[in-house]
């Protein structure tokens, strides 16, 4: 039998896994500056974005970029100001779970397990580095906690809340608008939650997230082709025949979901197999109602139909479980949730334990992956010594001015970081920020490969009227990976234009 620890002691538990989980995200932020200054991936798309303020960029929505942008102004355009946003998110994210699990439960133990099982998905405890998904865990596990205040309380407030919070995860990410039709249309299903929904109040919710979306929805409309360039994503990379391709859909749904919520899955199964499956009947635990199991299943359901049909239907055969991460996530809640009465608490504080386990193996092995890249010869992007080669070409003369760099991963978004009065510009983008007029250029390209650069940069630098010629002469630098022992190196072709 569960029993209850006096008011102070569970007050005190919980103040102590917030003080440990706090900890570690600092930890997290501290291993990370300390191990590598190289950013990779979305981080690098917002210093390419954060350039300039606009109502939208490409086939991301712009909400991660704009408060990018206000941060970057706050702390200045470093490594700290992309890591410690990502953070600040991700700890809203744990405890919108711990505040929806003890509003539906009451008992803030459970609340603790619901949101520490959250380390058991790897697209939250690994996969930190991406941008608009972490967002969209925030925006997610907030429209959820609005929606259940708004249920119990059906205050004018939380409507307004909950419209809030919809908009913001509209302009988080787009599939977003998947989960909350699927979570809505649960709701819908179930009479407890479908007459707040029927409400005439739903129209303040309505209004709210229109006047938060509606900008970026007319951007939308006016940008049409650059919104949804991303679509591609959707598709196989070669055509295979309609059955082939259905195949593929449903191997990459089945293995993504496995991804994103098979390792928590089969622990939890594990630890809590006889409360789960016991012969004789247990005890349901005291919810706030007892549809709240069944909202988050059909909720679960629904997703499920929707990426069935898009692969049935509208031939979507890619399906990345970064891209189910954050529609998956509510599955912690779901499970602690089916937990009986009777759930002893020494096995919740086995489980609580074990997830501090993981959260430390991860601490430990994601820096030793760039750390000890020389021992398993595989280098990776936080390998690439950005700050020597931008010493490099400073040494050559370029302080700042407009650079042109042939890939945003190869060195656009990292040498932003150390020419910060400078503007980048790549074809990998279809954005043009202002020049700087009556300013040096600087040509970057990735040497390894070619010794002059590529067509698609000779094509950018024609459109931005570039003052370039004939007889301009590459400077190549070179410089060791980190951490390695001088056999892994890189190789940068640059050119040098003075100012006009």
């Amino acid at each position: 039998m569960m029993r209850k620890a006096p008011a102070f002691d569970r007050e005190r538990r919980v103040q102590y896994v917030f003080a440990l989980l706090i900890g570690y995200l600092i930890l997290r932020v501290i291993f990370r500056l300390l191990y590598s200054d190289t950013i990779r991936f979305d981080d690098v798309e917002q210093l390419f974005f954060t350039q300039e303020l606009r109502l939208g960029y490409h086939f991301q929505p712009p909400l991660y970029t704009w408060i990018q942008w206000g941060i970057f102004e706050l702390l200045g355009t470093n490594l700290f100001s992309l890591l410690i946003f990502k953070k600040i998110l991700l700890f809203s994210s744990y405890c919108f779970v711990y505040f929806i699990t003890k509003e539906i439960t009451g008992n803030r133990h459970l609340a603790l397990l619901a949101m520490l099982l959250m380390l058991l998905i790897p697209q939250v405890v690994w996969y930190t580095y991406r941008t608009h998904s972490v967002l969209l865990l925030a925006s997610t596990m907030a429209s959820i906690f609005m929606f259940i205040k708004l249920v119990e309380t059906r205050k004018i407030l939380f409507y307004v809340l909950f419209g809030l919070c919809a908009g913001i995860g509209l302009l988080s990410k787009y599939n977003y608008l998947i989960f909350l039709g699927c979570f809505v249309g649960a709701a819908f299903s179930l009479p407890h939650f479908r007459q707040p929904l029927l409400s005439k109040k739903i129209l303040i919710s309505l209004m709210v997230f229109l006047v938060v979306a509606a900008p970026h929805l007319y951007w939308i409309l006016t940008n049409i082709d650059i919104a949804s360039s991303g679509l591609y994503k959707f598709e196989a990379d070669v055509a295979s025949g309609q059955f082939t391709d259905t195949f593929l859909g449903f191997k990459n749904l089945l293995l993504a979901s496995f991804f994103v919520v098979g390792p928590l899955v089969i622990v939890f199964t594990a630890v809590f197999f006889k409360e789960l499956f016991k012969r004789t009947p247990s005890t349901p635990q005291t919810l706030l109602h007892p549809d709240y199991p069944v909202l988050f299943k059909r909720c679960l359901w629904l997703t499920a139909f929707v990426a069935v049909t898009a692969i049935l239907f509208f031939g979507v055969t890619s399906i990345k479980n970064h891209w189910l991460g954050p529609l998956l996530a509510f599955v912690p809640i779901l499970l602690v949730l089916l937990l009986p009465q009777d759930t002893h608490s020494k096995k919740i504080n086995g489980m609580i334990v074990f997830t501090f386990i993981v959260a430390a193996i991860i601490l430990i092995v994601t820096p030793a992956r760039t750390v000890l890249a020389s021992h398993f010869n595989s280098y990776h992007r936080l390998n690439v010594p950005h700050a020597e080669l931008a010493e490099k070409i400073k040494a050559h003369g370029f302080i700042s001015g407009n650079i042109v760099t042939e890939r945003q991963t190869t060195g656009g978004g990292n040498l932003k970081l150390f020419f910060q009065d400078s503007t980048i510009h790549t074809p990998d983008m279809p954005l043009y920020f202002p020049l700087q007029p009556s300013a040096p250029w600087l040509i970057v390209w990735d040497a390894n490969t070619k010794d002059y650069y590529p067509r698609a940069v000779s094509r950018l630098l024609a459109s931005l009227d570039a003052p370039v010629s004939d007889d301009m002469t590459p400077i190549y630098i070179e410089a060791p990976y980190k951490y390695s022992k001088g056999e892994k190196v890189i190789r940068l072709g640059f050119i040098i234009i003075e100012a006009p």
